[in-house]
């Protein structure tokens, strides 16, 4: 089974109350790697902690919590639809 039609499964098959779990802890996870990626972007002490190589990682939890933000998105989007149709 692919990745795709794992979430396409569970976006059919899992209860609302484990949907609306599975979104609040992506969500809380999406706002920490967020709120990581903003201060080592754009604050003083998050630049000097992350100089040189290591200021990738900032970048890959901004990179990280976009493309959980976006994958919560289209589950959203798709229950949407099929509770529509």
């Amino acid at each position: 089974m692919t990745n795709l039609s794992f979430i396409i499964y569970i976006a059919n098959q899992a209860p609302t109350f484990m949907i609306r779990t599975i979104y609040k802890m992506l969500f809380l996870i999406s706002v920490a790697l967020s709120a990581f990626c903003i201060w080592g972007l754009f604050t003083d002490s998050g630049t000097s902690a992350f100089s040189g190589m290591n200021g990738l990682l900032p970048y890959m939890a901004g990179v990280i919590a976009v493309l959980i933000y976006f994958s919560m998105f289209l589950i959203w989007l798709y229950r949407f639809l099929m509770q529509k149709g």
